[in-house]
């Protein structure tokens, strides 16, 4: 009996854990800029969010997503090119990124399509 509801209570907290909207609710915390970064407009559809793509040319693996905080609509076209600058912070793990990739929010500064 007494395992029964151990493990009832394990099941009710595990499903109240994380949802998708904690970055929502977090204070940005500065881990660094990039500047006049080139990048590619692309949409994760597990989660509902827009991100830029970005790699490192001449590497296996080096990519980097970086999710913006308050997108134009202008730019929310999968596949478009842009070249943006801006501030970048953590960001909790988002379903559907492969393992190694670095993924972070950003408070964009500029952004422009090329």
């Amino acid at each position: 009996m007494l395992f029964s509801i151990v493990f009832l209570l394990m099941g009710t907290v595990g499903l109240t854990g994380c949802s998708s909207d904690d970055n929502d609710n977090k204070e940005f915390v500065e881990m660094g800029q990039v500047s006049n970064q080139e990048g590619e407009m692309r949409f994760n559809s597990e989660n509902n969010q827009w991100y830029i793509y970005t790699f490192t040319e001449g590497t296996y693996d080096a990519v980097r997503l970086y999710y913006p905080i308050q997108l134009d609509d202008t730019y929310k076209t999968d596949g478009q090119k842009v070249l943006f600058s801006g501030t970048y912070g953590a960001i909790d793990y988002v379903a559907g990124t492969p393992a190694g990739t670095e993924q972070f929010v950003i408070k964009l500064t500029s952004i422009s399509k090329k």
